[in-house]
């Protein structure tokens, strides 16, 4: 008799003889396959993925199906599957590109990036995150635009331009602890304790102090890091601090330590199948036996770490394998073997800083049969550029109101559904306001039209200046604004709504009008119990009756 496990949605609510609500199972197995790519268990998550995908396809479910493909990319990168990850994350950038969903596409140079990245392609890297940050201009989303920095500063650490990464990784930092993003905030404390690691090898010739002091506020972020992980129940960052950690512990001198972190580390990331870090670990520790003059015992978690780059096909981990083992070899004193290993280290970090990447890559490409693809994706970014220009004056000027500078009724028509169904998919919340100038009628009747129009402006202008840049502002119509909050929860806009009433209610209107008081009421809701934006506004619109019946000039 089948059970059901902690692993699987449940469908026990199916009446007998009838068949489970097809949506709610592929809702289901989404949130779950995202989650378990992140907390512990990748493998189950491609799997779900793949029955997720199975199911959105014979529903000829269009934004599922692209989700789903999304899902299993991420969880085949998280087991480092690098060319299964790629063609994956190409497919959905392509699905998510036909649905015109920017968000998704945003998701997808990522996880490409990432791809690239891990494989040692560092120019095409830095070439998918940029155009990332190009379409986040056109459709802003803080969360993922702090995503997209991050991924940036890794690029620039990988080249050896530290100072540029630690600007991309402390703007990405800023951006997540603005957003509350624990995870986020984990990861870029994880990457800016690396950088202090290796500033601090830099500084060797400087003398004990200043290499000291760089690789203790190492360890502080990176502790931090593996607090914020555990808080969140991310296993695989939190088994990337912990080993961080074994890192500033063995520079600092605590070998014994160290290695203690790095069993910990290695046990989990093997358990979660996160073969990348694996490498990563066992290099980590054949350098921390070295450190501590034993050379030989070093050897053996090296090949290993050796190998398992090999299988994966990822330069960095296969270089870092071979200059820790010519390192070894030379302290044994095996000076032929350590020469072979420093020149295929050579070797490699020549090739990953030439022209010939990019011929590898497009090797990779042509295996898993995703050329294609590639090529429409070239298309399309020429095709997006050559009629850029020519669309930016006719796209301003159908979607901003003339008079408040706001986006306007339009623009919020053709984008607030799509704000809302990518703010569901990546589990962000959203909440809404609807705002009405109170009295408008009256304004305009005892002061004017043109002095309506001036009310018209100044609110515009408070209402901007409130608003943070993933925020959108809209003259909904008439006296009537609209404001998404992305990532803002239902009390977080309340307070943010009061102080935007507060805000109109305290401004020198004298100055427009001698004698003249503007007021507005808001009405606020959020998206926790909506299935569509539709469902948010409308509500909104109930909450600003509310409003108005308590007697205006309040938030509701």
């Amino acid at each position: 008799m089948a059970t059901t496990t902690q692993n699987e949605p449940s469908e026990a609510g199916a009446k007998p003889g009838q068949p489970p609500a097809d949506s709610a199972k592929l809702s289901a197995l989404l949130a779950l396959a995202h989650k378990l790519s992140r907390v512990g268990d990748p493998k189950r998550a491609i799997e779900l993925g793949m029955m997720a995908l199975d199911l959105a396809q014979a529903h000829n479910d269009a934004i599922a199906h692209a989700q789903a493909v999304e899902v299993v990319a991420d969880a085949q990168l998280a087991v480092g599957a690098y060319a299964d990850a790629l063609a994956r994350h190409l497919e959905a950038l392509s699905l998510w590109r036909a649905l015109e969903n920017v968000h998704g596409q945003v998701r997808c140079l990522r996880g490409i990036a990432t791809v690239d990245l891990y494989v040692g392609d560092y120019a095409r890297a830095r070439g998918r995150f940029e155009e990332a940050l190009a379409l986040l201009r056109t459709q802003h989303d803080a969360a993922l635009e702090a995503g997209v920095l991050h991924g940036l500063g890794m690029v620039y650490a990988r080249l050896g331009e530290l100072a540029k990464a630690s600007e991309f990784h402390e703007l990405s930092l800023s951006r997540r602890r603005e957003l509350d993003d624990q995870a986020g905030v984990a990861a870029s404390l994880n990457s800016l304790g690396v950088l202090c690691l290796r500033v601090g090898e830099l500084r060797r010739a400087a003398g004990p102090e200043s290499m000291a002091a760089e690789f203790h506020r190492a360890r502080t972020y990176f502790a931090e890091a593996e607090q914020l992980a555990a808080n969140v129940g991310d296993l695989q960052l939190q088994a990337l601090a912990l080993g961080n950690v074994g890192n500033a512990v063995a520079f600092l001198g605590d070998v014994e330590q160290a290695m203690e972190l790095f069993e910990r580390q290695l046990e989990t990331v093997q358990a979660i199948g996160d073969r990348h870090n694996v490498a990563l670990c066992l290099a980590n520790m054949g350098e921390a036996l070295r450190l501590c003059g034993r050379p030989e015992a070093a050897i053996e978690p090296l090949q290993r770490a050796l190998a398992i780059g090999e299988e994966i096909d990822s330069n960095p981990r296969i270089m870092r394998a071979h200059q820790e083992l010519s390192a070894c070899r030379e302290a044994q004193g095996d000076m032929k073997a350590a020469l072979g290993h420093f020149k295929k280290y050579h070797e490699l970090d020549l090739a990953l800083r030439s022209e010939e990447v990019d011929a590898k890559a497009r090797d990779l490409l042509v295996q898993i049969a995703v050329r294609k693809v590639r090529e429409e994706a070239e298309s399309y970014r020429a095709e997006r550029d050559r009629l850029a220009e020519a669309n930016v004056q006719l796209s301003e000027a159908a979607n901003v109101d003339a008079l408040t500078g706001l986006a306007n009724r339009r623009y919020l028509d053709a984008n607030l559904d799509r704000m809302f169904a990518a703010l569901r998919l990546s589990q962000h919340t959203l909440s809404m306001a609807l705002a009405d100038i109170d009295h408008f009628k009256l304004i305009n009747d005892r002061f004017s039209h043109a002095v309506g129009d001036e009310v018209l402006r100044a609110v515009g202008k408070i209402l901007r200046a409130a608003c943070r840049p993933s925020d959108l502002a809209v003259r909904y119509g008439g006296e009537e604004f609209v404001l998404a909050l992305p990532d803002t929860t239902l009390e977080h806009a309340r307070a943010a709504c009061q102080r935007l009433r507060a805000a109109v209610a305290g401004h020198p209107w004298h100055l427009i009008q001698e004698g003249m008081q503007v007021t507005i009421s808001i009405g606020v809701t959020s998206d926790a119990a909506f299935d569509d934006a539709a469902g948010m506004l409308a509500n909104a619109d109930r909450q600003l009756y509310e409003a108005k019946r308590a007697g205006r000039n309040c938030v509701r």
